[in-house]
């Protein structure tokens, strides 16, 4: 079968589904009498060839061993034969005995099919379940940040784990010390020599004073003693988990693998003995060989998983009853009692099938339904860890461009010396800025050649023109199965990283081969050679792709982009512009003067063409006369500035569009923007209304024109209801250059924004000298590296009427100047590193009277308490990623936010339960908490929230009830349980929520039933949630309406 696999190559059930496909439609034509069973086959293979080719593919990247499918073809193989012997000419005198027959291999057939789905792919995606949760666990412990141990390092989760159990520890030792004494009294009570070397336990001081209790088997062979065992445990009825447990432990972790090999080996003698039964047995025998394989693996997993021995007691029994009846066929009967026995016997068989096939409908698939919840919550809690899953990014490769224009040639050149093993390990994509190199990569790292080549092996990561080496090194190996979380230093960063590629490299796959690696960095500044020198690591198959401004002649091989030729770039910016030949009334030479303007630059191109999208004809010749005709090759920085700058000439100085263009610039280079962010900045600044939809509305304009784009990180963002969380905004390299060039330009002596960046220490010159006058900027952002020392120069800023802190530091200290902005109305904190940073100074924000909103990102929040006064202008406050444990300790909340109207906790771990007080806040309307995978309550009296009018509670896995007193929130409009796994009923009091108008319940997976008061929710007029939430529903006279999302598990993002 592996020579037929091969030979075939990866595309084997494809090949078999469309032959099988096309045999029963030339059957269907010749063979009138089996028409009704081949058009039912037809639609049965037409309706799973498309999962059986997304399946093939993936057995082949996971590097599945081709057995995984050998049954399988074995079935499509023999269905062609089957359906082949249907139209064979078949003689009068016959047609009455074949013709049935037939009809009845093709029944056979089909349950053949029926058993291979409900027990095999069954157990497939139960060991496939326990893999990616093997390989979550190993992620998740690895880092704090998820509530793992930290550094993982091999043998760290067990030690944890005995740390533990030691507790239960004198528990235990009773339990089994009594439990050998029952097993001993039974066994002589039915004869058989209860042996004091049977079941021995010992206990002992380990080297790291941890108390093992072991107990073994000894003296007994493996299959005489798990008989005797099993025996022992029929006779005392011992059914309790404890008893199981023993019994597991002693007989080893192959306890399934030895009882299957004893099943088979019983089958085999039978079959020799008890003919009457060959069928049933043969049937058996092959149901048994299918699953061994898996069997085995899931064992293996479960003790990978520390899973308790009850996940296999149903198995174990139903194997073990099996052996006892299949010897039984072979027993001898007497001639007067075989018309009774073998009767007998054949329908305990038929019942044990029976059974079997009960466990794999139900038990494996309850089961399968656990590890999904397990695999979400832990999913939840890594994806709330990381800034790689929210605001900050990874290193998994961006999303392939909607479409490329004049790369082609381009992307079929790097492939190949990718792909060629010609002693080159780096190759550079060299090209000013703006030409498309991160286009150009990206779209290489999808391609399907390429990808079939790295596999998942591919990393890309974004290197920023601050070169940061332990961070980008950390965003690498959260690829990798085994990350580690901190570095002594750059040289450690590196050492690490090279160890880790090593042992991804040299893991061998099936094919016997070592594993490629495709190290992708892109936007790799003049500077980084130290660093590029550094990861060029001894290993096979190991290959480095850069993109950069700059050449680096000392490295490898150099790939010169070009700009567009003239056909390329007048097809781009055709597209852009929304140019229809047959349409547009604007004359082609304007058009060739403006492409030509352009240089070729493809972001010039799409810049400047959407600029130009819908305008009239007088704007388009205005732009001719101020373009240059230039060449088509590429130009200075500056011409390409000045590409962009025009651009923007269409809109107004005072446009909303292009304000909130340049404010983009006061956040740090290729970093996520968090929309959220956003919204709080330009309510203020430009009076944008407080619910979003402005913002919005100048968000998706500035995508329309190119200069920026949006994203969507997580799936709980829903505008409708104007929730934005997971949601980003990103920005070109050069568009970002551009907005902090033109955004600091002084007008009558004033500038509205003033952006300041610390590297290394280094203050501006002009603060330094405290030459500059007091600025007059509303628009105040202050950009410092992980090295910045908090030693802060005075600032004077009393226009300042939003202040962005953007930092990377283990600690970092408010500046004192922030006490003096009067006239502040918003903060926003953000820390880029990689651990949450410990502020100090807090208090200094209590003196901040005018301020109204509030954002605090991967920080350690103090103690609010400490604030000198009450902020009674404060209206909403956003906390992400951060630690707030303390922020609520010894703190009255309604003094000292007295007038608060908006909370959002965002994936905040030691959230356990909120404050009483909070309920107490009598102006609060919103109040959002996600991904908080610790909060396990609400407090009793969230009731008294008379105005509130949103609720969300997303992804709070560990919330397992809402309190009685909801009911009494008699505005509350929108309510989001989504993702709350342990939710398993809602309170009878939600019946009285008569303004609610929605309700998110997606994935709610303990949820089982909904209270009758729900039909009381006249108002309610569209529920959100899975598909089995929406059965819930069908239980009422009157539902809402009901839209189903599809569960989605994406690990892409790991």
């Amino acid at each position: 079968m592996e020579t037929v696999l091969t030979t075939v190559g990866t595309k084997v059930l494809e090949n078999l589904v469309d032959q099988l496909l096309q045999v029963i439609v030339d059957a269907k034509n010749k063979a009138v009498p089996y028409t009704d069973i081949l058009d039912r086959m037809q639609k049965r293979v037409i309706a799973i060839a498309p999962l059986f080719k997304q399946i093939e593919e993936l057995n082949t990247t996971l590097n599945r061993s081709n057995d995984e499918v050998q049954k399988l073809v074995d079935l499509l193989q023999n269905g062609q034969f089957l359906v082949k012997k249907c139209t064979e000419k078949v003689r009068w005198w016959n047609c009455g005995f074949k013709r049935p027959s037939y009809a009845g291999e093709l029944l056979k057939l089909e349950e053949e099919l029926n058993r291979y789905f409900q027990e095999i792919v069954q157990l497939q995606q139960r060991r496939d379940q326990m893999e990616m949760l093997v390989k979550i666990n190993q992620i998740h412990a690895t880092f704090p940040e998820t509530g793992g141990y930290g550094k993982y390092n091999e043998g760290q989760q067990c030690e944890e784990m005995q740390r533990r159990s030691e507790m239960e520890m004198p528990r235990k030792k009773n339990q089994i010390n009594s439990t050998v004494q029952t097993m001993r009294d039974n066994a002589n009570q039915a004869g058989l020599e209860a042996e004091p070397s049977l079941i021995w336990y010992s206990s002992r001081e380990t080297e790291s004073n941890h108390v093992e209790l072991k107990a073994v088997e000894d003296s007994f062979n493996p299959r005489s003693g798990l008989e005797k065992i099993l025996y022992l445990i029929k006779l005392s009825n011992l059914r309790r988990v404890e008893s199981m447990d023993l019994v597991l432990t002693t007989v080893g972790t192959k306890v399934l693998e030895t009882l299957v090999d004893q099943f088979l080996q019983v089958i085999v003698d039978a079959k020799n003995k008890a003919v009457q039964y060959t069928d049933i047995l043969n049937q058996m025998q092959k149901r048994v060989n299918s699953i061994a394989p898996l069997v085995k693996q899931i064992e293996e997993l479960n003790t990978t998983l520390n899973r308790r021995n009850d996940e296999v007691e149903k198995l174990v029994d139903l194997l073990q009853s099996g052996q006892s009846l299949v010897k039984k066929c072979t027993e001898k009967v007497r001639w007067w009692n075989c018309c009774f026995k073998r009767p007998s016997y054949a329908g305990e068989l038929l019942k044990l099938e029976e059974e079997l096939n009960r466990y794999f409908q139900e038990i494996v698939q309850l089961q399968q339904r656990r590890d999904q919840m397990e695999m979400l919550v832990k999913i939840n809690q890594i994806h709330a860890a990381f800034p790689g899953t929210g605001g900050y990014g990874g290193c998994a490769v961006p999303e392939a461009p909607k479409f490329v224009v004049g790369l082609e040639v381009h992307l079929m050149e790097l492939k190949t010396r990718l792909l060629t093993s010609n002693g080159t390990r780096m190759i550079i994509v060299s090209a000013s800025g703006g030409c498309g190199k991160t286009t150009l990569i990206t779209k290489l790292c999808h391609d399907e050649e390429i990808k079939g080549h790295f596999g998942d092996r591919i990393y890309f990561v974004t290197l920023s023109r601050t070169l940061q080496v332990k961070r980008i090194v950390q965003r690498i190996l959260q690829q990798t199965e085994q990350p580690v979380s901190e570095f002594q230093s750059d040289e450690d960063a590196v050492n690490q990283l090279g160890h880790r590629l090593r042992k991804v490299a040299t893991k061998v796959n099936l094919k016997q081969q070592i594993s490629p690696i495709l190290l992708v960095l892109d936007d790799v500044w003049s500077g980084a050679e130290a660093f590029l020198e550094n990861v060029q690591f001894e290993i096979e198959g190991y290959k480095i792709l850069v993109a950069s401004r700059s050449v680096f002649p000392r490295f490898g091989c150099t790939y010169p982009l070009t700009g567009l030729n003239h056909e390329d770039a007048m097809r781009l910016f055709h597209l852009a512009a929304g140019l229809r030949d047959a349409e547009t009334n604007i004359p082609n030479e304007i058009v060739e003067k403006i492409v030509k303007g352009c240089k070729g630059l493809p972001l010039a191109l799409m810049v400047v063409g959407r600029s130009l999208c819908s305008q009239p004809l007088a704007v388009w010749k205005k732009k001719e006369q101020e373009w240059s005709s230039g060449s088509s090759k590429l130009g200075t920085e500056e011409d390409i500035f000045n590409c962009l700058r025009m651009s923007l000439d269409v809109l107004k100085d005072k446009d909303p569009i292009k304000q909130c263009f340049l404010d983009l610039g006061c956040f740090p280079e290729d970093q996520r923007i968090p929309v959220t962010g956003l919204i709080d900045m330009w309510e203020e600044l430009h009076g944008f209304d407080g619910d979003g939809v402005s913002a919005m509305d100048t968000i998706y304009k500035l995508c329309h024109r190119n200069l920026t784009s949006l994203t969507l990180v997580r799936g709980n963002a829903n505008e409708v209801d104007n929730w934005h969380g997971g949601q980003f905004v990103t920005v070109h390299d050069l568009l970002r250059e551009l907005a902090i060039n033109l955004g600091s330009q002084k007008e009558d002596g004033l500038t509205e924004r003033l952006i300041i960046s610390i590297a290394n220490g280094n203050f501006p010159n002009w603060w330094k000298d405290q030459k500059l006058h007091p600025t007059r900027a509303r628009l105040l952002s202050i950009t410092t590296d992980e090295t910045f020392s908090s030693e802060w120069l005075n600032l004077e800023a009393p226009a300042a009427e939003v202040l962005i802190l953007n930092f990377q530091s283990k600690n970092y200290t408010l500046p004192g100047f922030i006490e003096k902005l009067e006239k502040l109305k918003v903060l926003v904190a953000t820390n880029y590193g990689y651990s949450p940073t410990e502020l100090s100074n807090f208090h200094l924000i209590g003196s901040l009277s005018a301020l109204r909103k509030i954002r605090l990102e991967h920080v350690s929040i103090p103690c609010l308490g400490k604030f000198p006064t009450q902020l009674n202008n404060l209206q909403r406050v956003s906390v992400v990623m951060c630690k707030i444990d303390a922020a609520f300790k010894n703190t009255n909340l309604c003094y000292v936010l007295p007038n608060l109207v908006e909370i959002n906790i965002d994936y905040c771990d030691d959230l356990v339960e909120l404050p009483e007080d909070i309920c107490e806040l009598s102006l609060l309307r919103r109040l959002s908490i996600t991904g908080c995978h610790n909060l396990s309550s609400l407090p009793e009296a969230i009731g008294e929230l008379a105005n509130l009018e949103v609720l969300r509670l997303t992804s709070c896995t560990g919330l397992e009830m809402l309190p009685e007193s909801i009911g009494s929130l008699r505005k509350l409009t929108v309510l989001d349980i989504s993702d709350c796994l342990h939710m398993d009923k809602l309170p009878h009091q939600i019946g009285n929520l008569h303004s609610l108008q929605k309700l998110y319940m997606r994935k709610c997976l303990s949820l089982q039933g909904l209270p009758e008061s729900m039909a009381n929710l006249q108002q309610l007029k569209e529920v959100i949630c899975d598909e089995e939430r929406a059965n819930l529903w069908r239980t009422f006279e009157r539902t809402p309406k009901i839209k189903i999302t599809k569960e989605d598990i994406n690990l892409n993002w790991l």
